[in-house]
């Protein structure tokens, strides 16, 4: 047990997980207060919550099997934990950005004339 315990923190797989820990408690504290602003009926809190219970033990294979296949990099850096955000956020303002530009450009008697 003490080896496997050793081996855990060897592969920093305790500090992920604290990581997650503090990480899915802020999350569900912002969740809570948007989805109350937001009128979301009681489950969807639940859903999150659920959500976050199982992405955790996914969380730490990954930071384990990250650990041992990928050099250089390491999970908790902070290069990896700004850019992976950024990357995904610039991702996602281009996929809302496209469709909305189209929208714009397409007038009322067009979009009742296509349906």
């Amino acid at each position: 047990m003490l080896r496997f315990l050793a081996e855990l923190k060897r592969r920093k797989v305790i500090q992920t997980a604290v990581l997650y820990a503090v990480s899915a408690w802020v999350l569900l504290q912002v969740a809570e207060l948007l989805l109350e602003m937001l009128e979301v009926p009681p489950w969807g809190l639940k859903l999150i919550f659920v959500l976050l219970l199982i992405g955790f033990p996914l969380a730490l294979t990954v930071a384990m099997l990250l650990r041992s296949a990928i050099y250089g990099i390491r999970p908790w850096d902070p290069a990896v934990l700004l850019g992976a955000p950024a990357v995904l956020v610039a991702a996602a303002a281009l996929a809302t950005y496209l469709p909305a530009r189209r929208a714009t450009r397409t007038t009322a008697m067009e979009a009742l004339r296509a349906e």
